[in-house]
């Protein structure tokens, strides 16, 4: 377990590579353990939606989808599909704006 009380807050600006410096800040999650035997791999969106701005479209609208272990899936479609923002759900690079993604139920 982390001792969340080393742990701060860390504001960071990324301009590299960029058109525009854009902002992202990190907060550590607040403590829990968790601990689990090896995942199965069953990987379950329920109604997940991802949002990046309020008066935008979403960029994934009540996505329900179910890969079983072992299955191969291929993800096509047009620029500005989802798709990129799909798989960013996994590691949780993105969070939902609603629904869920689960692993194993």
């Amino acid at each position: 377990m982390i001792d969340t009380g080393l742990v701060r807050p860390i504001k960071v600006t990324i301009t590299k590579g960029l058109t525009q410096p854009w902002s992202m800040v990190f907060v550590p999650e607040s403590g829990g353990d968790f601990r689990c035997a090896r995942a199965q791999g069953r990987i379950e969106w329920q109604a997940a939606t991802v949002q990046f701005k309020p008066d935008a479209a979403p960029a994934l609208d009540r996505l329900d989808l179910s890969v079983n272990p072992g299955e191969v899936v291929a993800l096509v479609g047009s620029s500005g599909a989802g798709k990129t923002t799909l798989v960013q759900t996994l590691p949780r690079f993105v969070e939902p704006t609603s629904g869920r993604v689960l692993l194993d139920g």
